[in-house]
Parts: structure tokens; sequence; C-alpha cells
């Protein structure tokens, strides 16, 4: 795959078109004012603040890590530098960040302890490396690396360093994620463009299985908290996103999830389960975090 083109829209995914509103399921409330992009949010772990990436004047570059209440918007930047930083992961006990950086050219994997003002690569930077979830025993991770002229799923040992690729694409892969089981890898593959549809395979390796065939685009699955189900955006051939669940063993009978919101993308669940967090875009073209409780019983059509 082209590793220039995999490169310029790691960022774009963020800025996706709006969908048309419908009456609300959940009732979001707006955290961030817009000054820019603020993408990719990830909860810490008293579920009560935030860590997002945010380029704060600007729509596209200089995106960098920036904290904030989930009450209130009390954004504080916390890295710096002339690169784009984003998708940080909250390690299981509660006490790293591990994010992607272009703070050495391509996108690759750093480490930044919550209590100390030091950022560790653990990932070869010659590759681009992108996309990182935890494993529960904060040792492993399972994340994409380009080499090869192929993407790959990869699953690394971070203490020795071991690394294996368990899937590859001519294509792009993003956003891979786990089961509460931690058997299977749930991830999205590009098909071109901002159109993308959503794999699984075993952590083993093997055979990657479509996970659902109903149609559009779909991209950046999650598991909720009830662990039964996955949420993910699911957008038309405009581009056009909106947040759907559907149970996570076939992916059939999907739920579309009215947020209230002209655009809905890029969710995340509190480590308590009691919150939900999306990025909105709006008229302008600005993104903004959005935060709404969650009661997963609410949903329709159960």
């Amino acid at each position: 795959m082209n590793r220039s083109l995999y490169f310029r829209i790691l960022f774009a995914l963020a800025l996706i078109l709006a969908a048309a509103p419908a009456p609300a399921a959940i009732q979001p409330r707006q955290l961030t004012v817009h000054k820019g992009a603020n993408l990719y949010p990830t909860w810490l772990a008293d579920s009560r603040h935030l860590v997002f990436s945010s380029g704060r004047n600007t729509l596209m570059g200089g995106f960098t890590l920036w904290t904030t209440s989930a009450d209130t918007d009390t954004a504080c930047q916390i890295s710096w530098g002339d690169w784009n930083d984003g998708f940080s992961q909250l390690s299981p006990d509660g006490k790293s960040l591990l994010f992607m950086s272009t703070r050495a050219g391509d996108f690759s994997l750093y480490l930044r302890p919550l209590d100390l003002d030091t950022t560790l690569g653990v990932t070869d930077v010659s590759r681009i490396n992108s996309f990182p979830h935890w494993f529960k025993d904060g040792r492993h991770i399972v994340y994409v690396s380009v080499y090869d002229s192929l993407a790959h799923l990869c699953i690394r040992d971070l203490p020795t360093g071991e690394e294996r690729s368990i899937y590859e694409s001519h294509s792009p892969i993003y956003f891979p994620t786990l089961d509460p089981a931690e058997r299977t890898v749930y991830f999205s593959v590009g098909l071109s463009g901002i159109q993308y549809d959503m794999y699984r395979i075993p952590v083993e390796g093997g055979t990657a299985q479509l996970w659902n065939d109903f149609p559009g685009h779909k991209m950046r699955p999650i598991f909720t908290p009830d662990g039964r189900h996955v949420m993910f955006a699911k957008g038309n051939e405009q581009g056009l996103y909106e947040l759907w669940v559907a149970p996570a063993d076939s992916g059939r009978a999907a739920i579309r999830l009215d947020t209230g919101r002209p655009s809905a993308y890029y969710p995340a669940f509190s480590p308590d389960g009691k919150w939900l967090v999306f990025c909105s875009k709006d008229e302008t073209g600005g993104v903004d975090l959005y935060v709404s409780p969650w009661r997963e019983e609410d949903l329709p059509n159960r």
C-alpha cells in the first residue's frame, strides 16, 4: 500500500461529514468549545477526566494531547511539539498513556507516564505504527504497523519488544480492539477514501472474517460496557456518519443510536461504564467532544 497516502489520511479520518439529526435516544452535552478539531477522546481511570487530541486553533496539523474535566471544558495541554500526537489509550493500571505521534517523522507509538513529563518510544520508528489497544495484562498491545508495502495487525510484548503479525492487507487497517475475553480482535479495513468495513480475527491469527454484511461504511469498533455489544460509526457513500450498536457475536440487528447531533463518531466509554463521549462536527467544520450518560438498558429493540 502507499505509505504516503496512509500517513496523510490518518488525521483526515477525524474530519468526517455530518449526518442528519434525529430524535435523540441519549442526551449529550457539549464539552469542548470549538477551537479547531478535538479528536480521539479517551477516559482516565477516575471516569471524570478525559484526554484528547486537539489542534485547538487549527483544523489540520499541529495536534497535541490535552486533558479536561468531563464536567466542563478545563482543557490543559500536556504535550508540545511541531508534530501530531493522537489516539491515546490509558494503560490498564491507569498510570500511563500509550499514543501515536509523528515526532520522529511517520506515526509511531509512545508511552507517557501520567505523573512524569517523559515520553518513551515503544515501536520501530522506521515503520508507520498506529492505533494501539492494550491487553488487560498491561504488557501486550495490539496495533497497526505498515512495512513491506503491507498494513499488518500486530501484537507486541512491550517489555521484550517481541512482535508477531496476525493479519496483513494491501488496504489500510484502523482501530483494532479486543473482545472482553481477549480472544478476538475487531478492526476496520479501508476500502477506499473514507470507506471502511469491519472484520474480526482470533488473536492467534488465522482467517479474518467480515463482521457484518449490512450496507454502509463501518469504522472504530468498541465494546459497550456490558461486553455483549459493539458500538461503531456507520456512514453512507456521502461520508455521513452516525453511531450504531450491534450484537458482538453476529454484527446483525444493528440499532442506530440517535444522538441529536448532526454527526457522531469516535466513541469511548468511561471505565465505570456510566458515560459515553464522542466527536461531532458542526456546520463550521469544527469538531468538538460531547458527553452523555450511558444506560445500556435504554437501547431500543434489545
